[in-house]
């Protein structure tokens, strides 16, 4: 019987190590370890008036599940934003859903209360927090 329990826990140390034992690290890439920005999270009105701005909204609002919604004083006037998605990539990217459901990646930036995004065609446009 002794031999029989030593057997056991000789199984137990040898063919079950680590068990209750945390899982090893896993190696994330950088872009799952970024944490959603909540500075990004509210509503925002337009400031920039240019050619280029135009296809953007004139206000945005930001949810904290990843979702936006958009309005423009003219409806007659194509919006690359409309609602859709949002996910920060990292603190100098967010990639954006857009009205023909592409994704594309904007870069931006918030100081204070003004956010700056510059579009893939260099289109820079700010918004100013409500």
């Amino acid at each position: 019987m002794g031999s029989v329990l030593l057997w056991g826990l000789t199984l137990l140390v040898f063919v079950l190590p680590g068990v209750g034992c945390a899982p090893a690290p896993r190696n994330f890439s950088h872009e799952e370890r970024v944490e959603p920005m909540s500075d990004v999270v509210g509503n925002w009105q337009k400031m920039t008036q240019s050619a280029c701005s135009s296809a953007y909204p004139d206000q945005i609002e930001f949810q904290a599940g990843g979702l936006y919604f958009t309005q423009k004083a003219s409806s007659s006037i194509y919006t690359q934003w409309d609602a859709g998605t949002y996910e920060v990539v990292n603190p100098k990217q967010i990639k954006v859903s857009t009205a023909n459901d592409a994704v594309i990646t904007y870069q931006f930036s918030i100081a204070e209360t003004v956010v700056t995004f510059v579009d893939p065609q260099g289109c820079e446009f700010q918004y100013r927090r409500l």
